[in-house]
């Protein structure tokens, strides 16, 4: 599955995303979530995700800075923004960061789950593979494992 960590700072937003939205629909495992841009930064360099979906606006370090400094430190990694507002500062710098989706608030969890599936699918087809079920059957298939078991073997991640 494609791992992803989830920042947000109202508890209530957050839990309702981790608990209300079935990830598994698009191959997602929610492997941590943060309350705010520094401790999100900090799951990124200890947990290494394929996306990270955040608010943009939270207090200690807001979505648009940590998103700069995962750009320094993992390229690679895809990025959600939610926001409830309607910004077009934010929205300008999202795109200068390379965002992959800027998703208002209140979440519509379809549309969500349809940016989120198309970030899913890049991922894969950026590994050469046309969807991310057919890439996770045959990397178990070849390594006995699955794509996440092989990224924590790797990291020393605990399982």
């Amino acid at each position: 599955m494609v791992t992803m960590i989830l920042v947000e700072d109202e508890s209530f937003e957050r839990r309702a995303l981790i608990e209300h939205i079935d990830w598994n629909l698009i191959g997602v495992e929610v492997i941590g979530e943060a309350i705010n841009g520094e401790q999100g930064l900090s799951l990124v360099m200890e947990r290494h995700p394929d996306i990270v979906l955040s608010d943009v606006s939270m207090p200690a370090m807001n979505g648009i800075e940590m998103a700069r400094k995962i750009r320094a430190i993992a390229p690679e990694t895809r990025i959600l923004f939610l926001s409830a507002y309607d910004d077009f500062d934010y929205a300008k710098q999202a795109i200068d960061l390379n965002v992959q989706a800027y998703v208002m608030k209140p979440v519509n969890e379809s549309e969500l789950l349809r940016e989120s599936g198309d970030t899913v699918n890049d991922i894969a087809a950026s590994c050469g593979f046309g969807s991310i079920t057919y890439f996770h059957t045959c990397f178990k298939k070849r390594y006995g494992i699955t794509p996440v078991e092989y990224r924590l073997n790797q990291t020393g991640a605990p399982q």
